[in-house]
């Protein structure tokens, strides 16, 4: 599976149930697909090289931490009230860490 399709099940996994969007946004909008795409490429560049070396729980704090922070200032045209929540970070980057740890691309 390549990497474009792991964050892409990862990220439908985490934003199933999570009424992340504002009323008047549909999953099908573009801005949906940008945002989805800004918030991959952060994962990709900025919080996976953090893991190559292993996972260290401040590490993994601080990360969760900054993919809220980055997922709120970047979704400020598609998100809820509520903003990126924690939840739907740590299951979106726990779920990318699990789909690049199975196969062995990370330890």
């Amino acid at each position: 599976m390549r990497a474009s399709e792991l964050l892409l099940s990862a990220w439908n996994a985490a934003v199933h149930r999570a009424h992340l969007y504002g009323e008047d946004v549909k999953n099908t909008d573009p801005e949906v697909k940008a945002f989805r795409e800004h918030v991959s490429a952060f994962i990709r560049s900025q919080l996976l090289p953090t893991y190559v070396d292993g996972y260290r729980k401040s590490t993994h704090s601080a990360n969760l931490g900054h993919l809220v922070d980055y997922g709120t200032s970047a979704g400020v045209s598609t998100l809820g009230p509520k903003g990126f929540k924690v939840d739907v970070a740590q299951k979106l980057l726990n779920t990318v860490l699990k789909y690049y740890w199975v196969p062995g691309s990370y330890r």
